[in-house]
């Protein structure tokens, strides 16, 4: 049948293949015959064979259309005579351009009729109509002809072939339903095994399930919507509606030929052509770009709208030495610019278990919180953008992974526009013996661009120096600022035991592989006659599971405050860390002049001071611990008096005024050249 009525077509001198490609490009994109794309396709999207024929306005053709005839060219051929005699007279043959044909009986056309007498399709589909009439009512034929031709080439009517194949193979009706999300979001639908799109329209728009993940309903979706000052359903049919002024004014027209023309000459083109089906509009193009715009209003909402000198960049606020660094840096950036100029952007975790940690009147943002489900470049993308926007003088990034990774891509447009500064802390030693962590990582990555970096430790920032042969005109950016302590905290009377007390050793920390628990409960087991009192909770890994805990240890959880802890009870502090910068806990120990027993590892040497404290130079030497507690239990007043002395030496070199000195300079000093 289709061959006879491709014959009809051509002969019919009513078809005009070169007027019909040149106002179809889309045609010449898909390489299918001309005559052939109308008999199957061109008729269905409204378009006409030659530029003086327009079916809307033959008269006569209503009846016979909806006797069942699909094509109207054909229809109106076999209307005037076997393959189309009565019309050969009037035009050129074989796609030739023709005039305008009279209508029946030499009369003028008659007006265009009402889009009911348009076919609507193929009929007597029997238990099938009812769907099929339903739809066609939103069914984007002539997007699925372009962006599935395998289709175009074929002979059945796109809907058909999507209501009976298109929506099982998760082929998409238009540009405004997504198939395979749709199944993906709504198992349910896949069980049923029911064409999607059909289910949408029946009962799942009412139900107000998405038919794409950027629709009425996705919360970012909504709240962009609210940016934008309309309703979800609004803002969706305006996009609709531009995504369809777009389509039509990149795939036909001049535009249209253009990349027809150049198709000739590169294949590709049309398939890369195809995005034109669905053009992104901004800033509803993507779900990743979408939740960066409703992320970067939420986070400007939280910042009060305005700008600020200085941001800290910091994980989380839960017990952590850098998160406790950090809001000493934020005290001082406060004193400094002002409270309202400092930002604190929490980029990892909402959690926040010490507020008082940092300045009131600074502002936090809950970037963690905003980011939520974005992939690992959005997030580095959000959060640069958001730093850009504030316009600021300094970043401080306190081990934060986030900014860490956009520094790979941003780091040097960023620097460009502000002054970047990283705090580094400690290297840490994986399962294997191998040294691993941010210093050994990130340094030789980013020293160029970084105008200054922090060590809380001299040892750190001499490792550095060695490991990385760092050039002396670099050698100003690498800077040492001891952690500020609070001065008002007094020493602690030392313990008081009857007779029959046993003694008490405290440790806290981490309970992992860092903090050498395995070490500290071998100690407390040679020390059977003496009570351990361990502060923490397990975080890393699940090492401490195995371990066998001594019936003299006893399990404190975790503390809020230094000063909440019975320290007039203690006879002595351990420290058991394999490696690590200078402490907070240590500096604090020392400042309440508790005699402290401690491994010698990265900073801890700082405050671990020979003869005014035991340091332990051999993290394995159990006795060499064991020493140093019966040392503390058995000579109180000695090591009371070296506890008052090492006291002074922490205070002078760990002043909070110091500190802010220290930061004051960093920030006012100018960036070295190279």
């Amino acid at each position: 049948m289709i061959r006879h009525e491709l014959d009809l077509l051509k002969g019919s001198g009513l078809f005009d293949a070169a007027w019909y490609c040149q106002e179809y490009p889309d045609v010449r994109l898909l390489g299918m015959d001309p005559a052939e794309h109308f008999l199957r396709f061109g008729w269905l999207l409204n378009r006409k064979p030659s530029k003086d024929f327009d079916p809307d306005r033959v008269p006569g053709l209503e009846a016979f259309l909806q006797q069942g005839q699909r094509n109207p060219l054909v229809a109106y051929i076999e209307q005037h005579g076997e393959g189309g005699v009565l019309l050969k007279s009037r035009g050129a043959s074989n796609g030739a351009a023709v005039t305008k044909p009279a209508g029946v009986n030499g009369k003028h056309p008659a007006p265009k009729p009402a889009p009911s007498a348009r076919p609507s399709g193929p009929r007597n589909l029997g238990a099938e109509q009812a769907d099929y009439d339903l739809l066609v009512t939103e069914f984007d034929a002539e997007y699925y002809v372009r962006r599935y031709q395998d289709i175009a080439r074929s002979s059945m009517d796109p809907a058909l072939h999507f209501l009976r194949h298109g929506g099982f193979e998760l082929r998409n009706p238009g540009a405004d339903f997504d198939t395979k999300y749709y199944v993906n979001q709504n198992p349910d639908v896949k069980d049923a095994k029911v064409n999607p799109f059909l289910h949408y329209l029946k009962s799942g728009r009412a139900e107000g399930r998405q038919p794409t993940p950027l629709s009425p309903g996705n919360p970012h979706y909504d709240q962009v919507a609210g940016m934008l000052g309309f309703t979800p359903s609004e803002l969706g049919d305006r996009i609709s509606g531009r995504k369809r002024d777009i389509r039509e004014r990149l795939m036909t027209g001049e535009l249209g030929e253009m990349i027809a023309k150049a198709e000739k000459l590169d294949p590709l083109v049309k398939h890369v052509w195809l995005a034109a089906l669905d053009p992104g509009i901004s800033p509803i193009r993507s779900a990743g770009w979408t939740q960066q715009m409703a992320a970067l209003h939420q986070m400007q909402e939280q910042a009060g709208w305005r700008r600020a000198k200085v941001a800290v960049l910091i994980p989380w606020v839960h017990v952590s030495g850098a998160v406790r660094i950090a809001g000493h840096l934020a005290m001082a950036l406060a004193e400094i610019f002002g409270p309202d100029e400092v930002i604190i952007v929490q980029t990892e975790n909402s959690e926040v278990q010490f507020p008082e940690w940092f300045p009131d009147g600074a502002r936090h943002i809950d970037f963690a919180a905003a980011a939520q489900g974005l992939d690992g470049a959005n997030r580095e993308r959000l959060l640069v953008e958001f730093l850009r926007s504030l316009k600021l003088d300094h970043v401080f990034n306190v081990n934060s992974r986030t900014f860490w990774n956009a520094l790979e891509h941003f780091g040097v447009a960023l620097s460009k526009s502000m002054k970047l500064h990283s705090y580094f802390f400690c290297n840490e030693k994986n399962i294997y013996g191998d040294w691993v962590g941010y210093p050994v990582r990130m340094y030789h990555k980013f020293a160029d661009i970084l105008d200054s970096v922090i060590c809380d430790s001299h040892f750190l920032a001499n490792e550095l120096q060695g490991r990385f042969l760092v050039p002396p005109m670099h050698g100003d950016r690498l800077r040492v600022l001891s952690t500020p302590i609070d001065v008002s905290m007094e020493p602690v009377a030392p313990a008081r035991r009857p007779a029959n007390q046993r003694p008490k050793v405290f440790w806290a920390g981490r309970f992992d592989r860092q903090k050498r628990v395995d070490v500290a409960y071998a100690i407390a087991a040679a020390m059977p006659d003496v009570d351990f009192h361990f502060w923490g909770k397990q975080t890393l890994d699940k090492g401490f599971e195995k371990l066998k805990k001594p019936d003299n240890v006893k399990l404190e959880g975790v503390y809020q405050k230094f000063t909440d802890l019975p320290l007039a009870e203690c006879d002595a502090w351990l420290y058991t860390a394999e490696w690590d910068g200078v402490p907070n806990m240590l500096i604090e120990v020392a400042t309440a002049a508790v005699p402290l027993v401690g491994s010698i590892a990265g900073g801890t040497g700082e405050v671990l001071v020979e003869g005014l404290s035991w340091p332990v130079n051999d993290i394995e030497d159990v006795d060499d611990y064991v020493a140093g507690l019966r040392r503390a239990i058995e000579n109180p007043v000695e090591v009371r008096a070296d506890a008052l002395k090492l006291r002074q030496v922490v205070q002078k070199r760990h002043a909070k005024t110091a500190y802010e000195g220290a930061v004051r300079a960093l920030i006012d000093r100018e960036t070295p050249n190279g």
